[in-house]
Order: structure tokens, then sequence, then C-alpha cells
């Protein structure tokens, strides 16, 4: 969400900046009043919750750290980012001249590892410290929600950050005008005459108490380097998240609002219907989301997926798409079907997971496919359409869900979702001209089936992959012909088996039409159970019997669904939560409590005290209860506080 307007004082003369960063001509420049800035162009983002719409894009010339403010038109300014130019300003006129050389794109910066240095910084006007470089710290690089490990899981592991806070810096500067090149410049200084070698940092934020005079949360460079958090209640994982992203190449992950004669509609044949809500998907950092993982689209454009992770759809057909949490360079977790010469339609199926990816199994990324519009190149913003215009859940019952279609009037292309379950969606696309053809063919067999361990209680099994025309969604592993396992990708151990006895296998793979294959098998002995070792001393004789432990199965068992939720409107308008304990096979570690469809809050016990501000209260909430090993319960049934 970025700020309504741009801050006058930001935009230094030209000539002044030139100057400054060293830009000198030859003698037949000088005498014409000519001065050059060489270095790439970024876009500078206001970002603000409160308004939820962002501020007019700013551009700017970044090179080694300067930086050179531009007045540059959105089309123009927007063709240029990421592009190394030259402004030559002459007489009054600046041109901005591209040079030669590919766009910088996104996905050539963002793996690897990363150094942040946070800078806390105030003002001679306001020497207050909101926070402490611990809380900062914790923030960005040391919980477990951290910034660090938002962008770790985000990422599979491919992307690191690290980084230390610094400060705090009281700069000789005043608060009363949002000047943030002036205290960006001043930061620096302080930090290295305090002994900081900022050289050795890839990105810098920039925080500090409240400034009334910059109207924004948060402030970034696109692509960039350098980002700003305006106030205490900008230091939080989804506010630097956001600001990281913008400097790693990402826009808003947006929503699509599309209206027709005065009603709401998915989508619209006439372009001009739709506008764009800066923050209106709320299942990311990048729009309305506090701490959901980046989308599909968000990993391609910052160069997370593999090849094989994204599919684009060039004729109709049921197509497979797996949950894009956790990683698999052969899985589709991305489906794009061409909506139009520059955007297409980008598929994006989810699933619950620990701290980041909270979705309770009936949340609608869950139990359906989010459908965005993105574009072929240039602005990476996402558009999120909403398949259920006519509801009054806003954005968070968007996604299309099992069963239903959403047909596009502008293309003719038709998406239904065939099959849900947590392995992933079966999707069927119909493009004009092409007929559709139910999925009939079965994966191939399962190949390769051996045991990789047998002990006196433990069987591991593998095998190689299946092939599949559509996609092969699991495998179905059985003991004995009794069902035991159902998995994602090869590979098995069963456990808790008797010592000394054959146990038969066979494997089967299966699609999301749920066509299966021949069965693969084949057969292991567990070994003796260790005779008891006897030892005599005098006359007693001890016998001890020695066992191999074999690891517990994993725990896959979700909560019960917490029961009898029920909230009361008290004084200062808190809302106070109360509902029945859930059960699990091995313990319940905590509960999510939800507001209007976003998580508040945790709690170890049943109870929750929840501040929504205002001066009524009119919400839903709902409970979901989860295990240590992260399986969550389904959402309890919601209530309904007013007061």
């Amino acid at each position: 969400m970025c700020s309504a307007r741009r801050h006058l004082g930001f935009f230094l003369p030209l000539l002044v900046l030139a100057v400054l960063a060293g830009a000198t001509g030859s003698a037949a420049q000088s005498r014409t009043h000519t001065q050059a800035f060489v270095g790439m162009l970024v876009e500078q983002h206001g970002d603000s919750f409160a308004t939820g719409r962002e501020s007019r894009p700013s551009f700017a010339v970044e090179s080694g750290g300067r930086v050179l403010p531009l007045q540059l038109g959105r089309r123009r300014g927007e063709a240029l980012v990421g592009r190394r130019v030259r402004v030559v300003r002459s007489r009054g006129r600046a041109r901005v001249i591209p040079l030669p050389g590919r766009r910088l794109s996104a996905s050539a910066g963002v793996t690897g590892a990363k150094r942040v240095a946070v800078l806390l910084v105030n003002f001679s006007n306001d020497t207050s410290q909101p926070f402490t470089t611990a809380f900062a710290a914790g923030v960005a690089f040391m919980n477990s929600n951290s910034v660090a490990a938002y962008y770790a899981d985000s990422s599979w592991g491919q992307l690191s950050l690290s980084g230390n806070v610094f400060g705090w810096y009281t700069l000789p500067d005043s608060d009363t005008s949002c000047n943030t090149a002036t205290w960006a410049n001043d930061a620096n200084k302080a930090a290295a005459d305090a002994g900081v070698n900022l050289g050795a940092y890839t990105n810098v934020v920039y925080a500090f108490p409240l400034a009334s005079s910059c109207s924004w949360n948060g402030w970034a460079d696109l692509p960039g380097t350098r980002s700003w958090l305006n106030g205490p209640s900008a230091m939080t994982l989804q506010e630097m998240s956001h600001e990281l992203g913008h400097n790693f190449g990402l826009d808003h992950a947006s929503s699509y609002v599309c209206t027709e004669n005065g009603v709401r509609v998915a989508l619209s044949a006439n372009p001009a219907n739709c506008t764009i809500g800066d923050y209106g998907d709320p299942f990311s950092v990048m729009g309305a989301g506090k701490h959901y993982g980046q989308t599909n689209f968000a990993r391609g454009v910052l160069g997370w997926l593999s090849a094989a992770n994204t599919r684009t759809v060039t004729s109709s057909g049921d197509y497979a798409l797996a949950p894009i949490e956790t990683y698999d360079p052969t899985a589709v977790d991305t489906l794009r079907v061409q909506r139009t010469s520059g955007t297409y339609f980008t598929l994006e199926f989810r699933q619950p997971a620990p701290i980041f990816d909270t979705f309770s199994f009936t949340d609608s990324a869950v139990t359906g496919v989010s459908v965005r519009v993105t574009p072929a190149s240039g602005d990476p913003r996402s558009l999120l359409v909403d398949t259920t215009p006519g509801s009054m859940m806003s954005y968070f019952d968007a996604p299309l869900a099992l069963g239903k279609t959403l047909v596009d009037p502008l293309s003719g292309i038709s998406i239904s979702v065939v099959d849900i379950s947590p392995l992933g969606a079966l999707v069927r696309l119909a493009l004009p001209g092409s007929p559709v053809t139910a999925d009939t063919t079965p994966p191939t067999q399962p190949v390769g089936l051996v045991t990789t361990s047998v002990d006196s209680s433990d069987v591991g099994l593998t095998w190689t992959a299946s092939t599949d025309d559509v996609g092969v969604t699991g495998y179905r592993v059985y003991r004995n012909s009794a069902l035991v396992a159902t998995v994602a990708s090869p590979g098995f151990v069963d456990s808790g088996l008797s010592a000394g006895t054959t146990y038969a296998y066979d494997v089967v793979a299966f699609d999301a039409a749920g066509n299966s294959s021949v069965a693969a098998s084949v057969s292991a002995t567990t070994s003796a159970a260790a005779a008891p070792a006897t030892t005599t001393t005098g006359t007693t004789t001890t016998t001890t019997t020695t066992t191999t432990p074999s690891a517990p199965p994993a725990d896959t068992i979700p909560p019960s669904t917490p029961a009898n939720l029920a909230g009361t409107v008290g004084k200062a308008k808190k809302v106070t939560l109360s509902w029945s304990a859930s059960t699990d096979n091995v313990g319940v570690a905590g509960y999510t409590v939800y507001r209007n469809g976003a998580a508040v809050g945790t709690t170890s016990s049943p109870g929750f005290t929840d501040s929504p501000g205002g001066r009524t209260v009119n919400a839903t909430y709902y409970v979901v209860a989860y295990d240590a090993a992260g399986n969550v319960s389904p959402a309890s049934g919601s209530v309904a506080v007013q007061g």
C-alpha cells in the first residue's frame, strides 16, 4: 500500500545533484553548461498500508550509492526501469538516453547471499528511539518469522539474508520535511564515522521514528539497494519484506477490479472496465498479506523456479498443478496461458505450511486455484482475479473453487477446477478452437522399485518417478495388499514391523484425474530380533535384550477442530474469545486466531483477547489448532462479534 503523494523536497535540482555526483564534461560541455550522469534507472515506491494506495511512481538514476532524481512520465519511466542510462542536462533541459545492453532482470541478483545493513536513525527535533536494536535484529534476522527466514522459505533456500543493525544515530536533519535523499546521505556518514563499512552490504534499510511529513510507511527503489521504514509500525515482517521485495525487482501483488454497468464482475471484454487495486492480493506480502509467501509469479520473476516448474499451455486439456509450498524442481507449480499479446493467466495452488503459509484446510487458497493476470514482460506486477465477485469477502475468496468455471469474455479462455487434493489440483483449460479431451491416460508403471534399508522393524523403499501426459499426482504404497501410505514423490520408509517377517509391497502411481498405473512389486524380510545377552555374576544371571531403535513415523495427523468458539466485546472495545481445547495424537502446540480472514495472533491455550481498533467492533472470527509437526486442524465455526 503506497502513499498518495510525492514530496518536492526529495527532488533536489538536477544540476546540483549532477555536480554532487562528480559529473563533469569536456571544456566544450562546460561552456554550454552540460552535465552528464550515468547509472541504472530505478522506480521509487512510497507504500502506505493505511491508505491502501501506492504513490505515483517517481524515478531516479542510481550509481555507486549516489542517486539523481528525475521527473519522467510513468510510461517512459517504466519502460526504462532496470536499464543503464545517461542523463544529460543542457541549457535547463534533461535528456535520458538508454545505453546499449540488456535490461537488468530481477533474477540476475536475487539468489545466493545478500547482506543487509539496518541503520536506525532519528532527527535533531526528535531523538526518540521507539524500538531497540535487538527488536529490529529480531524482525530482520533472528526471529523464527524474520525477514531472513521469510526469504529463505519463499526461495526454498536459494536466497539467504544476513546482516547487522546499527544505531541509533542522530542526524543533523529535521523531520519537518520528508527528504529521504538527505537523510540517507547523512545516515551513511554517521555509520561511516562510527566505523561501519557499508560497502560490505548489498542493501541498506533506513528506519526512523514516525515522521508525519512522510505520508508513507515505507519507501524503496525498484530495483535498487535502499529502502526506508517510517515509524515503529513499519518495523515488521510485512513492511521490511515488502520494501526489500521492491529492491529485488518485484512490483505489487494487486487485484483486478472489474465492473460492468455498476455490477462487479470477475473479468470484462473491455479492459477500460477494470482497474487495479494496488494491494488487493491478500496472499502475498507484496499485497495485503502480513506473512504469506511470495506468489509463484513473483518466484519466477526472482529466478527461483526451474524451467520445469512452469508450463505454458497452448492447447485445451487437463493439467496438473502442484502446491507452491514444497520445492520440487520437476513439478509443475505454475500454469500459464496467454490471454492477450502482452498478458497471461497464471494459475497457482497453495497448501498449509508452518510459520508463513499458515492457511487453514478450509481457506479458499487451499480449496481452490488462484488466477492472476500477469505481464509477459515489463512491470513485474500481478493482478488477482476475483472469481466470486458477488461475495462480501473481498479477495479472500478470490480463488476458483472446486467444480467452478471461469470464462474470460475477452479471450474466450475457460478455466475449470476438476479435482483438489493436498498433493495438487487438476485444472481443465479450454482454449478457443481447441477441443477439450478428458484425461484418461494412466501414469507409467514405477520402475526400479527396490529396498534401500531393512532391519528388524523397518523397510525402506525407493523407485524411479513415473511419467504422465498431464502430471503424476503421487504414489500409493501397499503392504500385503493394504494401503499404508500415499506420497508425493518416490521413496517411503515403512516402520513398526515385526522382526523376521516377510512383507510384500506394491507401488502404484496416480494422476489428478484418478488414473492409476500398473503396480510395481517387491518383497522384503525384516531381520531377526537380536538374541538376548546373558551375563552370570556369582549365582545371579542377567539377561539383556539389545534392539536397534527405529525412527518414529512422521506425524501427519492434524489436531481436532476447535469447538464452541464464542466471543464478547468488553472494555476499550477488546474482544475476548474462548473455545474448547482440541486434541491431537501427539499434542496440540497452539492455536491461530483469524479476524475477517486474516491471522491476528497465536496462543498456546484456548482463549484470546483481540483489539480490533475503532469506535465499534464488527468482526468475524475463527480459530485453527496446530501441532509441532505443522499439521493444521480444520477451522472452527465462525463467530460474529459486534459491539
